[in-house]
């Protein structure tokens, strides 16, 4: 009788953990752990990264197959309570309230938080079981690599913030905002509009609060460094190679791509473009050694783009927030900006067909999907859709290459325009 599936995943999980750890003890790169001194992200070789992504893969499968069909259930209902003291511990920056390598009692903590002691217990005791932090003796907590990455980087806290206090109610108003306003593709017809009780579009509210508005920016800075988000994967595209010279990143909030390429390419000439208020900030902080080559240009790509005659115009992750609707028009505003043989660098999610990649992959692209969908009507597309999205808003573009990026959820769509 040929060996069952739970026995192959834990042969593979086996095989793959022996050689990433012998890549860790080769490069002299710690195991991995919730020890405090961890760092937040290890720097891998391609090999040894696809061993780990391949344990994870595993180890998911393995885990919901043991589980059962009842448990299996049940442990999905529990995970929507672990937010929870995720969204307490950041609320109340816990993480910051003593330092690494030191400990702290419950009953400071509370103080210090000006909660009451028993509330504060509970929560810090699921955190515990989240490795949020670790409890060296009773009543107490001590860090983790997992709370020392919140207090040490700042943006993935104002994530934290983003996701608990702007996004987790919507979760909850998909399925009524589904059978509200059926097939919607308006902004301002979400479950975010039923969960917060406004009819302005998520981005309209959020340009109303500076506070939020600025905090929501910072939380973005994320997906420029996190793993298989980095903005340096931009500029992998072959097309770099054939002799741009001028690129129009639109959306390019603060240039993070735009210094990227900067960098790696001295004769290119990047203008970054986005609205009033974000083109303001982005030049608060620009990075002065490279002001004859990145310049910022305020622009609504609503309207019809300014800039002609660009070699390659860049959308990273823009077209995700919006319905083929709203991202049909944007297309159709920079047609009159084209010139023959001009590029598009499409930078954002491509949802791998079913059975094409393992469930673990594909749910975590589903899951943006449907964090789109409640947040903006907006969606994750797989390679069909974007073709049907291109074709529909001007049949003269023509995808010529998409790279899916090494464990990374994203593409890199190359489009021409064939004018």
């Amino acid at each position: 009788m040929p060996p069952g599936r739970i026995t192959e995943l834990a042969a593979n999980i086996k095989e793959e953990t022996i050689k990433l750890e012998g890549y860790l003890e080769a490069e002299g790169l710690p195991s991995p752990s919730f020890a405090p001194d961890f760092p937040a992200k290890l720097e891998l070789s391609d090999s040894a990264a696809a061993s780990m992504q391949q344990i994870i893969e595993a180890a998911d499968e393995l885990h919901s197959l043991l589980l059962g069909p009842l448990r299996y259930i049940l442990h999905q209902l529990d995970g929507t309570h672990n937010l929870i003291s995720l969204h307490a511990v950041n609320r109340f920056k816990i993480f910051s309230r003593f330092p690494v390598g030191q400990e702290i009692s419950f009953t400071e903590v509370a103080a210090k938080c000006k909660m009451d002691e028993e509330s504060m217990r509970r929560i810090l005791q699921h955190a515990i079981t989240n490795n949020i932090f670790a409890q060296p003796k009773i009543d107490f907590i001590s860090h983790t690599s997992v709370s020392r990455s919140l207090a040490h980087i700042p943006m993935l806290s104002d994530w934290v913030t983003v996701s608990c206090e702007e996004m987790w109610a919507p979760t909850t108003k998909v399925v009524d905002a589904l059978v509200k306003w059926p097939a919607s593709a308006e902004p301002t017809e979400t479950a975010f509009n039923l969960a917060s009780g406004v009819e302005k579009s998520f981005f309209q509210e959020l340009g109303s609060s500076p506070e939020r508005i600025e905090r929501f920016s910072r939380a973005m800075g994320l997906f420029k460094v996190m793993p298989g988000f980095e903005t340096s994967l931009v500029t992998e595209a072959t097309l770099w190679h054939s002799g741009t010279r001028t690129v129009v990143d639109v959306g390019g909030a603060d240039g993070a791509v735009a210094y990227e390429l900067a960098r790696k390419f001295p004769s290119m000439r990047i203008i970054v473009q986005d609205l009033p208020n974000v083109v303001e900030n982005a030049k608060s902080m620009r990075n002065t050694d490279l002001l004859s080559q990145v310049t910022f240009q305020s622009h609504d790509f609503f309207c019809e783009q300014p800039v002609h005659g660009s070699d390659v115009y860049i959308f990273r992750m823009i077209f995700h927030d919006w319905s083929d609707k709203f991202c049909i028009r944007i297309l159709q505003q920079l047609v009159p900006a084209l010139k023959p043989g001009a590029t598009l660098l499409i930078n954002d999610f491509c949802i791998p067909n079913p059975g094409t990649t393992s469930k673990y992959q594909e749910r975590l692209a589903r899951c943006h999907d449907l964090s789109m969908k409640a947040m903006f009507n907006g969606k994750e597309r797989n390679k069909t859709e974007w073709e049907t999205l291109l074709w529909k808003a001007d049949s003269r573009f023509e995808i010529v290459s998409v790279a899916q990026l090494p464990s990374s959820p994203l593409a890199l769509f190359e489009v021409a325009w064939k004018a």
